[in-house]
C-alpha cells in the first residue's frame, strides 16, 4: 500500500475567543481520542496536514481483484482537498469494473459520495477525475480502489494528493485540533509556491508541485523517480540488452529533453564473429562546458579493450569505430539543463573468419527449420529455429534455436549439437480463459478447452469396510502420466505410513467437463511420495501411470511443470492462479460440470499466521492462496487439482501447486486460505519416477 503523511505544524497563541471556545469544546469529545495509524491489511489511515496515496504496485500496473481503502483525516476544524496527478484505470460503463470511489466521512457513520471514477487514458474520458479538486464537507475522506477479476490489458492506476484547507479563522491563523487533542495552526494567507513561482530555480520542482499550508513538496510523472534532492525527477532507464544484428537506442524521450539526474547503461551484444559499427545521428544535443570536457552530461562507449568518449555538445560524434561484438553505452545527466539528447544506430558486419559455412540444417521428423534473418544465410553466426509441424507438440530442448559456430556445426546454447525433437505441447489451452471474468462466488463454469489438463479421478478404497468411493482431481503431465495429491490416492488406514490404493480401483477420466461421463482409463501404477505424512499432509503429491495412453488433442493436453524456485517463494504474493474442479460448494453438493476460480497467492507469513494456534503445520513444501475476505475457494472434491499459473513470457500454464488441505471452517470462509503442495519441490522425484518406468 502506498501512502505518505506529514504532521508538521506551526502556530501562535493569539486566537479569537469564539474560535477558542469551539476548539475547547472539541477537546472534550471522546470520539477525538488517539486514532490508530493503520488498520487491517486492506486499509491505510493517513493523518496530518498533507499526504499522498497510489494504487497498488504503482508505477507498475495494478493487479486484478485487489481492493484497497484509504481513510484520510486532517485536523478537526479543517477540510480535505483531494486531487489526482495521474489516473489510468480500465474504462467501463458506469464504472462497474475497476474504479475509485471518493466519499465524505471516516467510515464510522453516514457517508456521501463525492465521486466515482474510472478510465482516464483517453483525453475525453468523462468518467475520469478532471483538473478540479474534490473538497470534503468536514475533516475526513474515504478513498476506495477496486479492480475486478481480469483486465484485457494493463492499466497503470492512479496517484492522488491531499492537504488540509479552511479551519477556524483566528487572526492570521487557521486553527484545528488533531487526533492527539493538540492545537494545529496553519497560516490563513499561505503563499502558493507552486502557482506563484516564489521559489528559487534550484529549489523548484522538476515535474509536479504540490502546495499545502506552510510549504510544498514535489513528485514525478509516471516512469520517473524522485531524486534524493526531493525536487529533480530522474528516469528509470538502462539495463537493456540489444542482441539483433542491427538496431538503435537513444537518450530517454528523445527528441524531447532528457531527464535530469539520470545514469543509464545499455548493452549491445551481437554474435561472436561479427563486428559492430556505431553511428550517432546528426541531431545531437548534450549539455557541455566551454572550458571543461563534458563535466555535466555525457555519453560514453565502453568495450573490453577500453573507453571511447565522453561525448557532449551539439556536434555529433558521427561514426564511432569499435572492433568488438559487444559494447556498453553509458549516458549521464546532472540536475540542470533542458537538452534534447541523442540517437545512435548500430549495424554489424562479418569478421574475417565468418566465411565458415554450416550448410543446410539437419532435417528433424515432424519439424521444420526456419532461418532467423532475411538472407537465409548458413554462414558463421547465422541462426535457425526448429518449429514443430503439429501445434499440439513443442520443440525441445529449449527454444529449438541453433547457431552456426566457428567449427561449421549448428550448435544449441545448452544442448550443443544434439538434434531437437517434438514432444507433446504443455500448458496450451485450446480455448484461453475469457479476458473479462467477473466475480462469481464459488467460481464459474469452465468452457471446453479452458483446462485440457484437468482429469477426474474416481477412487474405490477396498481397504475400508464397506468399500469407500470418492473422487478428486489431477493434471495430465503427458499422455501416460497424471499428477495429483497423495491423500487422494492413499488408502485410508490407521498408522503413520501411507499406502497407495490398488491401481485397479482408480479410474482416470480426461478431456471432459461433465463428471457423469462414462468410460475412463484405469491406472497401471500409483506412486505416493515416500515422505508423505497423512498426519499433516506434508509432501502431499502422487503420480499415476496410466494403463492406456490418453489421446491428446483440443480436449486433453498436458500441463507444464514449474521451474525450480529453490528457497524463494513459490510465487510472489498476489500472483493469480486458476484452480478447476468438481468440488462441493456449501450445501449445494458436488456440481456435475467443471467449475473454476482465480485465486491470488498469499504471503507465506500471512498463510502461517492464519493457521496459527489451531494445531496446523504449514511447512516450506506448502503455500496458501485465496482471498482474505473469503467468497471463493477450493472445496472437498477439488483435491489433487492443479493451481495453474501462466508464464507471462510464453503464455504456457504450469502446475505451481496441487490442492491439498484447508481448515475445518466452511470453504470460502473469511481468512481460511486453501493450502497447496509446492510442485517445484518435487521436480527431481517426478523425473526419476518417469525415467524409471
Amino acid at each position: 500500500m502506498h501512502g505518505r503523511t506529514d504532521g508538521r505544524t506551526n502556530g501562535r497563541r493569539n486566537m479569537r475567543s469564539p474560535c477558542l471556545l469551539m476548539l475547547l469544546l472539541l477537546r472534550l469529545l471522546p470520539s477525538l481520542g488517539p486514532a490508530p495509524t493503520a488498520t487491517a491489511t486492506e486499509t491505510t489511515r493517513l493523518t496530518g496536514v498533507f499526504g499522498s496515496l497510489a494504487s497498488p504496485r504503482f508505477p507498475a500496473p495494478y493487479p486484478d481483484d485487489t481492493p484497497r481503502r484509504w481513510e484520510l483525516a486532517v485536523p478537526v476544524g479543517f477540510r480535505v482537498r483531494l486531487y489526482f496527478s495521474h489516473f489510468d484505470l480500465e474504462p467501463c460503463d458506469s464504472c462497474q469494473c475497476d474504479h475509485v470511489r471518493v466519499e465524505a466521512g471516516d467510515g464510522s457513520g453516514g457517508v456521501a459520495l463525492l465521486g466515482l471514477f474510472c478510465g482516464g487514458r483517453e483525453a475525453e474520458s468523462e468518467s475520469a477525475p478532471g483538473a478540479e479538486a474534490l473538497l470534503s464537507p468536514a475533516d475526513a475522506l474515504v478513498v476506495t480502489f477496486s479492480s475486478d477479476f481480469s483486465n484485457p490489458e494493463e492499466f497503470s492506476g492512479f496517484v492522488a494528493h491531499f492537504h488540509a484547507v479552511g479551519g477556524c479563522r483566528a487572526g492570521r491563523w487557521d486553527v484545528g485540533v488533531n487526533r492527539g487533542l493538540t492545537l494545529v495552526l496553519l497560516p490563513s494567507r499561505d503563499v502558493d509556491e507552486c502557482a506563484d513561482g516564489d521559489v528559487e530555480e534550484d529549489a523548484a520542482c522538476d515535474h509536479l508541485c504540490h502546495n499545502y499550508a506552510g510549504g510544498f513538496y514535489c513528485s514525478c510523472r509516471r516512469g520517473y523517480l524522485l531524486h534524493a534532492d526531493n525536487r529533480t525527477c530522474k528516469a528509470e532507464c538502462g539495463g537493456r540488452t540489444f542482441s539483433e544484428r542491427a538496431g538503435w537506442l537513444s537518450s530517454p524521450h528523445f527528441p524531447s529533453p532528457y531527464p535530469k539526474s539520470s545514469h543509464c547503461s545499455d548493452f549491445i551484444r551481437v554474435p561472436e564473429g561479427l563486428k559492430l559499427r556505431l553511428r550517432f545521428d546528426p541531431a545531437f544535443d548534450v549539455e557541455d562546458h566551454p572550458e571543461a570536457v563534458c563535466p555535466y552530461d555525457y555519453v560514453k562507449i565502453r568495450t573490453a579493450s577500453g573507453e571511447l568518449g565522453p561525448f557532449c555538445g551539439r556536434r555529433s560524434p558521427g561514426l564511432v569505430p569499435v572492433d568488438a561484438n559487444a559494447v556498453v553505452v553509458v549516458f549521464h545527466s546532472d540536475h540542470l539543463g533542458e537538452n534534447t539528447g541523442w540517437r545512435l544506430t548500430y549495424t554489424s558486419e562479418e569478421a574475417p573468419h565468418a566465411a565458415v559455412d554450416c550448410g543446410a540444417p539437419t532435417a528433424v521428423d515432424g519439424a521444420r527449420a526456419t532461418f532467423v534473418g532475411r538472407d537465409n544465410s548458413t554462414r558463421f553466426g547465422a541462426v535457425v529455429r526448429y518449429v514443430c509441424d503439429d501445434a499440439r507438440r513443442q520443440i525441445g530442448p529449449g527454444d529449438g534455436e541453433y547457431r552456426c559456430g566457428p567449427d561449421g556445426l549448428w550448435v544449441h546454447l545448452t544442448a550443443g549439437t544434439q538434434l531437437p525433437s517434438c514432444e507433446p505441447a504443455c500448458g496450451r489451452p485450446s480455448r484461453p480463459l475469457a479476458a473479462r471474468v467477473k466475480r462469481v462466488v464459488g467460481g464459474r463454469a469452465a468452457e471446453a478447452g479452458n483446462f485440457p489438463w484437468q482429469v477426474l479421478l474416481s477412487v474405490e478404497d477396498s481397504g475400508r469396510v464397506p468399500p469407500e468411493r470418492r473422487f478428486g482431481s489431477g493434471a495430465l503431465l503427458s499422455d501416460a502420466w497424471v499428477l495429483s495429491a497423495a491423500h487422494v490416492l492413499s488408502a485410508r488406514r490407521r498408522g503413520a505410513v501411507a499406502v497407495p490404493v490398488d491401481p485397479r480401483h482408480v479410474k482416470v477420466l480426461a478431456g471432459t467437463l461433465d463428471r457423469r461421463t462414462e468410460g475412463g482409463v484405469s491406472a497401471a501404477r500409483v506412486l505416493l511420495h515416500p515422505d508423505f505424512r497423512p498426519a499433516d499432509f506434508d509432501n502431499d503429491i502422487a503420480l499415476v501411470r496410466l494403463s492406456v495412453r490418453v489421446e491428446l488433442g483440443a480436449a486433453a493436453r498436458p500441463i507444464c511443470l514449474p521451474p525450480p524456485q529453490g528457497d524463494a517463494p513459490a510465487a510472489p504474493p498476489d500472483t493469480l492462479g486458476a484452480v478447476a474442479g468438481w468440488g462441493a460448494a456449501g450445501t449445494e453438493g458436488a456440481p456435475d460440470l467443471l467449475r473454476f476460480a482465480r485465486l491470488p497467492v498469499v504471503a507465506q507469513d500471512e498463510c502461517r499466521a492464519s493457521y496459527a494456534g489451531g494445531g496446523y503445520n504449514v511447512t516450506d513444501n506448502m503455500f496458501c492462496a485465496g482471498f482474505r475476505q473469503g467468497g471463493r475457494d477450493t472445496c472437498p472434491g477439488d483435491s489433487g487439482g492443479a493451481f495453474a499459473v501462466p508464464d507471462p513470457a510464453t503464455g504456457r500454464w504450469a502446475a505451481l501447486g496441487l490442492v491439498s488441505w484447508a481448515g475445518p471452517e466452511e470453504c470460502g470462509a473469511r481468512r481460511v486460505y486453501g493450502v497447496y503442495t509446492r510442485v517445484d519441490r518435487y521436480l527431481d522425484w517426478i523425473r526419476r519416477c518417469q525415467e524409471a518406468d
